[in-house]
């Protein structure tokens, strides 16, 4: 009896570890806890500074075409709805989105902090959340990315202006 009750524990641990091997959805920091970007963080300043050689990120318009132009950088896809995009397939459902809100809505939309923690959140139909597998199989729920990749971009506009 010792023995069954042995195997069926033993069978038992299998399944249940075998059932956790899924790579846990991270909140916009890795495993030591540093902030996660779209790409490498310490990219971003430069990122900012060739960006606004052209383009106006005190308004509106510029802030959002910016932080939208940052998805196409991800080394890695997006994962909506079970499937997996490109960065630029990523990137012109985006602006879709802010297309179809706009003219819904007929206003001009301002990707803030708002937009994003209700519109990346996830997936309305389905409930998932979006992801961001980065090359070294790292998962992260693009909403939380997308905010550091926002604050960032506030961070580094506060220090220019000072």
């Amino acid at each position: 009896m010792v023995n069954k009750y042995l195997i069926y524990s033993v069978l038992l641990g299998v399944l249940i570890s075998g059932c956790a091997t899924t790579t846990p959805l991270l909140k916009g920091r890795d495993l030591t806890g540093n902030l996660v970007c779209l790409t490498d963080c310490s990219d971003i300043p430069a990122a900012i500074d060739k960006y606004a050689a052209v383009y106006d990120l005190d308004y509106g318009e510029g802030r959002t075409d910016y932080l939208l132009t940052r998805v196409r950088s991800i080394r890695g896809h997006i994962i909506r709805n079970g499937e997996s995009f490109s960065p630029t397939e990523a990137l012109e459902y985006l602006r879709w989105k802010i297309d179809n809100h706009e003219k819904t809505h007929g206003a001009s939309l301002i990707v803030d902090r708002a937009y994003i923690e209700e519109v990346l959140k996830g997936s309305a139909s389905t409930g998932l959340p979006y992801e961001i597998v980065f090359e070294d199989g790292s998962r992260h729920d693009v909403k939380d990315v997308m905010l550091n990749e926002l604050d960032a971009l506030d961070a580094y506009l506060a220090r220019s202006k000072n």
